[in-house]
């Protein structure tokens, strides 16, 4: 390449072969960057609108996450989140309490068993919304925030999520995916492999009004 460009100057091949060295490199540096990109599954997954959702394709939400609590001796499950950065991952704000210790496993799909891809992280500060209130629902704020020990490793199970700009809300009846290993029914046990369902959002302020009948019981 270098020599047809310079008619034979060694200075100046010297130039055109570092210049094309660099421009593969940095191709190869976006072609990692767009593999790992947010919200960019390597496994699409299923599309069902299965009442309860079904057994989701294997890490195909490769942002969600379990989120285990301290007991003692040993973790448990307690609630999902997800990745939205290689060190932080959002929650809700009900699933935290004060005092404990949490821990963040990624990569993972079926909890009942060791599959490889997991990797279990720390949680080194938590920040639950200051205005979360669990005995007012319908005044919102139910988010914390997690800030990883260590940041993960991202590979084709472990990804984060895309967070939408600020101040954007989505329509009324939107599409979109419940994710995670929560219980089909109350008083079951909670799911061994990860869950997916289709279902639609409801609007901020219906969904409040809903959160207001609990409220006032």
């Amino acid at each position: 390449m270098g020599v047809g460009l310079c008619n034979g100057d060694i200075k100046c091949t010297l130039i055109i072969y570092f210049i094309d060295a660099t421009m593969k490199a940095l191709l190869i540096l976006l072609l990692v960057a767009s593999v790992n990109a947010c919200g960019n599954p390597s496994y699409p997954p299923f599309s069902t609108r299965v009442v309860n959702g079904v057994d989701a394709k294997p890490y195909s939400w490769p942002w969600q996450i379990s989120l285990e609590v301290g007991r003692g001796s040993y973790y448990s499950h307690t609630c999902g989140g997800s990745l939205i950065g290689r060190d932080w991952v959002v929650t809700a704000g009900h699933c935290i309490q004060s005092g404990r210790s949490y821990r963040v496993v990624l990569g993972e799909y079926d909890r009942a068993a060791l599959e490889g891809g997991e990797e279990t992280i720390a949680a080194a500060k938590i920040f639950v919304h200051p205005q979360w209130n669990p005995s007012c629902l319908s005044c919102g704020n139910d988010i914390a925030l997690i800030k990883l020990s260590k940041p993960a490793t991202l590979n084709d199970k472990v990804k984060p999520a895309c967070i939408p700009p600020s101040g954007d809300i989505f329509a009324n009846d939107y599409p979109c995916y419940v994710t995670g290993w929560g219980r089909l029914y109350r008083g079951l046990r909670w799911l061994g492999l990860q869950h997916s369902a289709e279902t639609h959002g409801l609007h901020p302020s219906i969904c409040l009004q809903f959160l207001d009948r609990f409220d006032n019981g």
